[in-house]
């Protein structure tokens, strides 16, 4: 049990498993739970992948910053964010100014495997092949490492 009042912020790769760890963590220790994507969904009437489809990554990246520093909560929070949230503007170093940060670090194998299970909640990947999800997950992690790096923490599930 966390025994002072915070928040901890959940970030790692799409299909890492943060907004589920985070919904189990809240629940265990009687905290609230903030999925970034969901509350960008909401707040704009579409999903994520419409939101990409219709305005473009660049100015979805604007409205996910914007969102987050919008967002009110207090202590005894868990927040899961998109897989790309720390990489746009300066939102890590932000997020480190929230609460504790965590790096979820999931094997690539399981997030392919998790990817290629639900094709419709990941449409840049319809229709490609294993070895293709494969390259394409791993380019993205090695572009991301470094930004998830910056997280206070790391847990490998």
């Amino acid at each position: 049990m966390i025994a002072s009042p915070c928040c901890l912020i959940l970030l790692g790769m799409p299909a890492s498993g943060k907004s589920t760890l985070g919904q189990r963590l809240a629940q265990k220790q009687g905290w609230h739970f903030v999925d970034l994507d969901h509350a960008i969904a909401t707040h704009y009437g579409a999903s994520i992948g419409q939101i990409f489809a219709q305005e473009g990554e660049q100015e979805f990246r604007k409205l996910e910053a914007q969102t987050l520093r919008n967002l009110r909560f207090g202590d005894n929070t868990v927040l899961s964010v998109g897989g790309g949230t720390p990489c746009f503007h300066q939102n890590i170093a932000y997020l480190n100014t929230l609460g504790y940060t965590v790096f979820v670090d999931t094997p690539l194998p399981v997030i392919v495997e998790r990817t290629l299970a639900a094709p419709d909640e990941r449409p840049l990947y319809q229709g490609l092949s294993v070895d293709a999800v494969t390259q394409k997950v791993d380019a993205l992690y090695q572009a991301r490492l470094p930004y998830y790096l910056q997280a206070r923490y790391r847990y490998v599930p």
